[in-house]
């Protein structure tokens, strides 16, 4: 069994919200986008106190780690690490309201189902609202153990959903 309890226990401080809500989905399905950065140096200063890379870097091992649901999360969010919003933040707080509500959730590796190997992908069309880019996510089974996962951004703009999923 593989877990980061303490860690999640230290994120749940960092972010300064014991009562934070829970969610039942690692982000809804909003679109963040550059529109939501701040334009000028007073929207930026309301949220540079704000600790967005301390707490998406801790999501980040989490999801490397442990955590393979919260992968797209993780890719959308740490898109804006360097110019984050107010939509981002609250984003960010239901990413932590989603590990709060399944920090009990274990990651269990065992030698149950053999020794076949089982690959599921999936992709989205024109899922990023400033680029067009499609995103590529994707999970690696050995028997019943997941072994790989990951949520990538494409490189390229795909003209048709048939093309993203080639991609």
């Amino acid at each position: 069994e593989l877990h980061n309890s303490q860690l999640l226990e230290n994120l749940l401080k960092k972010s300064g919200k014991q009562s934070i809500n829970t969610f039942d989905v690692p982000i809804r399905d909003i679109r963040l986008s550059a529109n939501d950065c701040p334009k000028n140096e007073e929207e930026r200063k309301a949220v540079e106190h704000l600790p967005y890379r301390a707490i998406l870097g801790q999501c980040g091992w989490i999801a490397t780690t442990t955590n393979p649901p919260i992968s797209y999360a993780y890719k959308e969010l740490a898109r804006f690490a360097n110019n984050f919003g107010r939509a981002h933040w609250n984003a960010l707080l239901e990413l932590v309201g989603y590990l709060k509500k399944y920090r009990n959730k274990r990651l269990i590796i065992a030698r149950g189902g053999g020794m076949l190997l089982f690959a599921y992908c999936d992709a989205d069309w024109n899922g990023c609202k400033d680029t067009h880019l499609s995103t590529t996510g994707w999970i690696i089974f050995l028997g019943d153990a997941p072994i790989s996962w990951c949520a990538k951004t494409q490189r390229c703009v795909a003209k048709s959903t048939a093309e993203s999923e080639y991609v």
